[in-house]
């Protein structure tokens, strides 16, 4: 039977064999290493110390300007992700309201009747001015401008593009045109001259060269 002091005395050689195998691996490694005094081995040890020392601050930092840069990524794609539905909410894909339309991007260029009509069709600045810049050019180039033909170069829904249309004649930015009975293009106050109405014809109508 194992007495106390037989345990104790197995614990101490166990553990004096374990630093004895430490020494020898350690002795090892410094021959290795072309050491061969105990001054040079000690000096070894420091410096070897620091290596590890600074190899595992390295690390941390590592490991930290790894996290810093997910928390960057991850919030420049949340602030993506915000910027791409702003974006989808400016071209109209949901319906604006009047307070909507105060914080809207391009808000600043309206003017306070155009803000009601944008919030009347919930219609966001923006698609509002393309419509607006789009319309103004082609009556600045022919002179006057059909409602149907405003609504096609609106490119918007019609129920929408006709009280644009409307509006602007209201303000005075467009004379109104109508069509007669026969689809002649007319002023509100008399039919077009001819020139204006061959010109509109051969818009929408253009001559074949012929091959002869």
């Amino acid at each position: 039977m194992q007495t106390r002091e037989d345990f104790e005395q197995l614990s101490l050689g166990l553990l004096n064999e374990h630093a004895l195998r430490q020494r020898i691996a350690q002795l090892q490694e410094w021959r290795r290493n072309g050491i061969t005094t105990l001054e040079d081995g000690a000096q070894y040890e420091v410096e070897r110390s620091q290596r590890l020392s600074r190899r595992a601050t390295t690390q941390r930092d590592s490991v930290h300007l790894l996290e810093r840069l997910q928390k960057i990524v991850a919030s420049r794609t949340i602030r993506d992700s915000a910027s791409g539905s702003a974006a989808q909410r400016q071209l109209g894909r949901k319906p604006a309201g009047l307070g909507d339309i105060e914080s809207a991007e391009g808000v600043e260029l309206l003017s306070e009747s155009e803000k009601d009509v944008c919030a009347r069709l919930r219609l966001f600045p923006r698609p509002y001015l393309a419509v607006k810049e789009s319309l103004l050019a082609e009556y600045a180039r022919v002179g006057q401008l059909a409602r149907r033909r405003a609504c096609d170069l609106a490119k918007i829904d019609q129920s929408k593009a006709g009280p644009i249309y409307d509006f602007f004649v209201e303000a005075g930015w467009i004379k109104p045109l109508r069509e007669d009975e026969d689809g002649l293009a007319m002023d509100v106050d008399g039919p077009l001259p001819v020139n204006a109405v061959a010109a509109m014809d051969a818009r929408e109508h253009p001559a074949v060269k012929s091959e002869y």
